[in-house]
């Protein structure tokens, strides 16, 4: 069964209760987000609004790599609702595995996507794409991510960049 995933750490700044909003009417598409779900009262208040929703599945802290690479590589898409920060690690890491990538509206998420991903800004964006997307442009972005992960994000190619800064 198809489902979207999300990996962090569960912080309002990571637009949780928003995603969580968005997938709340959609039935067909499930929705994993792995997070800390139990470290703040914020986490602990979304996990039992949302708990019992059977589309959304609230996955405490996964640190095995080998497993969050097989998530990555069978969702769907995966969201990426942060809204602080820069170049983030786990979107870099989706973009890695071949996700589609659905990001929150915000300068340096559209930069680590090239302006290529899909962006939201609110929960009536986030579930547009969620409910419009097809198969043929998830199919199709997934490839564009991987190539952009594979052109920019590279240890060598990391590497290269800071030789010349240093």
């Amino acid at each position: 069964r198809a489902f979207d995933l999300s990996i962090c750490r569960i912080e309002p700044e990571n637009n949780i209760e928003l995603i969580l909003n968005a997938y709340r009417n959609v039935n067909n598409i499930e929705l994993v987000i792995v997070g800390n779900w139990n470290y703040s009262a914020y986490g602990k208040r979304l996990k039992s609004l949302f708990s019992n929703h059977d589309t959304i599945h609230l996955i405490d802290p996964i640190y095995d790599k080998p497993t969050l690479r097989l998530l990555r590589l069978k969702s769907r898409t995966y969201v990426h609702g942060h809204s602080a920060g820069g170049t983030n690690p786990s979107l870099v890491e989706a973009m890695s595995c071949g996700c589609a990538i659905i990001a929150f509206h915000v300068t340096y998420n559209r930069h680590t996507t090239k302006e290529l991903a899909w962006y939201f800004s609110d929960e009536n964006s986030l579930q547009t794409i969620i409910l419009e997307k097809t198969a043929t442009e998830i199919e199709y972005l997934s490839a564009t991510m991987k190539k952009i992960a594979d052109e920019s994000y590279t240890w060598n190619i990391i590497c290269e960049k800071y030789r010349w800064i240093i």
